[in-house]
C-alpha cells in the first residue's frame, strides 16, 4: 500500500475559475433562416395585442400627487433619521450639503407649480444616481424611489389627458411594429422600452408588458467558459513513488509503490445547477517484501485506481456529491527467503491459500485511500459562496438604480453557460437567442443591444455631464490596485484624418466641455451586418464659450479585423458627428463639429479588443487567452476567447 498521499490537487484554482467567471456573469441551438426575425403575421398579432391594451387603461391607477409629495417627505425625514443615529454630524451635513433637496422641500410645502416641483425632483434624483459610496443605502434608495414618483405624479397629474396620451401612445407604437423590418432595428426594440416605461410610470404597466414581454424575452447577456478551459485548470498529471509499510494478515509488507495517471474535469449536461464530474485514473505498481518470522517473500503488484466526484455550481454556491473509488490488484511471488526448503515449500503453499485474502484486503484498503484522499482534496470546494463577487456589482448598481441583472447557470457537454437578463420591469430583453460559438473557445461573452441600452437609459437618459465626469466613467474601467492591463497584440496606425490634427486642432479644443445626453438611447451600440456602431446621444453641447443647442450624434464604426490567428475591432474613418433633423447649420456649429470629434476620440480608440485576457493561475504562469471569434449579428456582439 502507499502513503497518504496519491496525487496533487485536482484543481484548486478551478473553483476560483468557475467563482469568479460565473459570477462576473443546455446550449443554445443555432436558428434556422429566421434567425431572430418577426415575421410579419407575429408584427402584426403584437400590433394589435398593443392596440387592445388601450382598453385597460385606468385613469384611478395613475400617481397621486399629493400622495407622491407625501411619501417624498417621509423618506426624506427617515432618511435624516438614519443619518442621525449612524454617522457624526459632521458627515450627516456633508451628506445633507451634497444633496441640497432644501429647494424641493421647501417648494413641496410651499405648494409651488407642479413643473417646478417636477424639475427640482429630477435634479435632485440625478444628484442621487451616481457611483459614490453611500448612495446604495436603503433609505437613499427608498428617497430616489420616491423621487421618480414625484416626477411622474406631476406628469401625469391630468388624468384624462394622460389617458388619451398614452392611448396616442399606444397606436403609434402599433404602427411602429406594423412597419417594422423582419429584424427590428435597436430604434424599434428602445421605442418599446419607452412606451413600457411610461405606461409602468403611469401605473399602467400591467396592461403592456405580458405582451411585449412574449416576444422580447430572450436573455441579453450570455457568458461561457469552455471545457477546454475547464480541463486546463482541472486536469493535473499524477506521478508519485512512496514508501509502503503495511500490515496484512499477520505479514509485516514493505516496498514502494508509484501511481501514474491524470485527473480531469467533464462538464455534464445539466440545468439550474452546473455539474463538473472531477475523475481521477491511475496504474499502480508496487515491489514488496513481507516478513513473517524468518521468511521473507518478494512480491511485484499491478492494478488500476479511480476516484470521481462531482462539483454541483448553482446560486447558492459550490457543494459536492460523494466520493466513488474503484481499484482492482493483481499481485504476484517473485522469490520466498529461507535457508530451509521446506519451510519455503511451507511459506509457498501458505502464501498461495492466502493470497485471494490477501488481495481482496488489499483492494480494499487501496480503494479506501484512493476515495479518502481524492474526498479530502476536492472538500476544500465545498460551501463556497458564487455571491460575493457580486457584491461590488450590486452595490454599484444600487448608487445608479439600476437592478442587478436576474442569472440562469447551466451546462452542455461544451459549454458552462451563464445567462443574464439585464432590465428593469420597464425595459425589453432580447427578441432572438445569441448565435452559437465553437465548442473550442474558451470564454465567450456575447451582449445584445437591449443590455447596453437598458443601462445607459436608466443612468445617462436626459443628464448633463462634463468631460471631467466623463473622463471619470471611463477611468472607472481601468484596471484598479495597480493591476495592469496585457499589452495590445496590435496597434493600428494612426488614420490620415487624425494624422493631420497637429495643424488642424481647435485652439479651445482641450477646453471644458458639457452634453445634455438625450432621453432616447443616450447611448448607441448596434451590432449587425458585422459591423459595430457605437456612440452617444445628446440635445446640447457647449464648450469654449459656445454652445450647439440642438440634437447631435457622436458615433463610431468597428469591424472585426484578423490580425494572423487574432481577431479584434478596427475603427473605420474617424468619429462622425452628425445633427440629426432639418435646417441649415450656422457657421459657429459647423465649427464645434471638429471639437466634439476630437473631444471624443479617445472615447472611441482605433482599436477595441486588441488586447488579450489573463487569467491568473495558482500553480503556473497566468494564462493569456486572446480573441479569435468576433461577429456582429442581429443585435448580438458575440466574442469567442482562446
Amino acid at each position: 500500500m502507499m502513503g497518504r498521499t496519491l496525487y496533487p490537487p485536482a484543481s484548486k484554482t478551478l473553483a476560483s475559475l468557475i467563482a469568479s467567471l460565473l459570477t462576473w456573469s443546455l446550449a443554445s441551438p443555432l436558428l434556422s433562416e429566421a434567425y431572430g426575425q418577426l415575421a410579419a403575421e407575429q408584427r402584426e398579432a403584437l400590433a394589435e395585442n398593443i392596440q387592445q391594451a388601450k382598453q385597460q387603461l385606468d385613469a384611478s391607477k395613475l400617481p397621486e400627487l399629493n400622495a407622491s409629495q407625501a411619501q417624498v417627505l417621509e423618506n426624506f425625514e427617515a432618511l435624516q433619521q438614519y443619518l442621525r443615529q449612524n454617522t457624526s454630524e459632521e458627515n450627516r451635513q456633508a451628506w445633507l450639503d451634497y444633496l441640497n433637496a432644501e429647494p424641493l422641500l421647501e417648494a413641496i410645502r410651499q405648494d409651488a407649480p407642479p413643473a417646478q416641483q417636477g424639475r427640482l425632483a429630477r435634479d435632485l434624483q440625478f444628484r442621487m444616481t451616481r457611483n459614490f459610496a453611500g448612495l446604495d443605502m436603503r433609505s437613499m434608495r427608498r428617497l430616489r424611489r420616491s423621487l421618480r414618483q414625484l416626477q411622474s405624479a406631476v406628469r401625469f397629474r391630468r388624468p384624462e389627458r394622460t389617458i388619451e396620451q398614452l392611448q396616442q401612445q399606444l397606436d403609434r407604437l402599433a404602427q411602429r411594429v406594423r412597419e417594422m423590418d423582419d429584424v427590428p432595428s435597436a430604434d424599434d426594440a428602445a421605442a418599446v422600452s419607452v412606451v413600457l416605461e411610461l405606461l409602468e410610470a403611469a401605473g399602467q404597466e400591467e396592461a403592456m408588458a405580458p405582451i411585449v414581454r412574449s416576444r422580447f424575452s430572450h436573455p441579453n447577456i450570455r457568458l461561457m467558459i469552455g471545457e477546454g478551459l475547464v480541463q486546463q485548470f482541472a486536469s493535473r498529471p499524477i506521478n508519485r513513488t512512496q514508501p509502503v509499510n503495511d500490515c496484512i494478515l499477520g505479514t509485516r509488507i514493505r516496498g514502494q509503490a508509484t501511481l501514474h495517471g491524470a485527473v480531469q474535469a467533464q462538464l455534464i449536461p445539466s440545468y439550474d445547477t452546473i455539474r463538473i464530474q472531477l475523475s481521477m485514473h491511475g496504474n499502480f505498481a508496487a515491489r514488496n517484501v513481507g516478513y513473517n518470522g524468518p521468511v521473507t517473500v518478494n512480491t511485484v503488484a499491478n492494478g488500476n485506481v479511480s476516484a470521481t466526484r462531482t462539483l454541483l455550481v448553482s446560486e447558492q454556491g459550490i457543494s459536492l456529491e460523494p466520493t466513488y473509488a474503484q481499484a482492482n490488484l493483481n499481485s504476484n511471488i517473485t522469490n520466498i527467503n529461507h535457508h530451509l526448503k521446506l519451510v519455503r515449500k511451507i511459506a509457498a503453499r501458505r502464501a498461495a491459500e492466502q493470497k485471494p485474502k490477501a488481495e481482496q484486503i488489499s483492494v480494499r484498503k487501496l480503494q479506501q485511500q484512493v476515495g479518502s484522499e481524492f474526498d479530502r482534496e476536492t472538500s476544500q470546494y465545498a460551501g463556497r459562496s458564487l455571491d460575493l463577487p457580486l457584491e461590488d456589482l450590486e452595490r454599484v448598481f444600487g448608487r445608479l438604480d439600476v437592478s442587478v441583472p436576474s442569472r440562469q447557470l447551466y451546462a452542455s457537454e461544451e459549454f458552462i453557460y451563464v445567462d443574464m437578463r439585464q432590465a428593469e420591469e420597464d425595459q425589453v430583453l432580447a427578441l432572438n437567442a445569441p448565435p452559437g460559438l465553437t465548442p473550442d473557445m474558451f470564454i465567450g461573452a456575447q451582449f445584445h443591444e437591449s443590455a447596453i441600452d437598458n443601462v445607459a437609459s436608466r443612468v445617462l437618459a436626459g443628464r448633463t455631464m462634463t468631460r471631467k465626469q466623463l473622463e471619470s466613467l471611463l477611468g472607472n474601467l481601468q484596471p484598479k490596485d495597480g493591476a495592469t492591463r496585457p499589452e495590445p497584440f496590435i496597434v493600428p496606425a494612426a488614420s490620415e484624418d487624425a494624422a493631420g490634427d497637429a495643424a488642424d486642432v481647435p485652439e479651445d479644443a482641450d477646453e471644458p466641455f458639457e452634453i445634455d445626453f438625450a432621453s432616447f438611447r443616450p447611448l448607441i451600440f448596434e451590432a449587425r451586418d458585422d459591423t459595430v456602431r457605437v456612440g452617444v446621444r445628446g440635445t446640447r453641447f457647449s464648450q469654449g464659450g459656445r454652445e450647439l443647442d440642438r440634437a447631435v450624434e457622436i458615433t463610431a464604426v468597428y469591424r472585426p479585423t484578423y490580425f494572423q490567428d487574432k481577431i479584434y475591432l478596427l475603427r473605420q474613418g474617424d468619429v462622425e458627428v452628425n445633427y440629426p433633423g432639418r435646417g441649415r447649420l450656422s457657421v459657429s456649429q459647423v465649427a464645434i463639429r471638429r471639437n466634439i470629434q476630437i473631444a471624443f476620440r479617445d472615447a472611441f480608440p482605433k482599436a477595441i479588443l486588441n488586447r488579450p485576457v489573463k487569467i491568473p493561475r495558482q500553480q503556473s504562469s497566468d494564462m493569456l487567452v486572446y480573441p479569435r471569434s468576433i461577429t456582429a449579428r442581429d443585435g448580438w456582439l458575440s466574442v469567442g476567447l482562446r
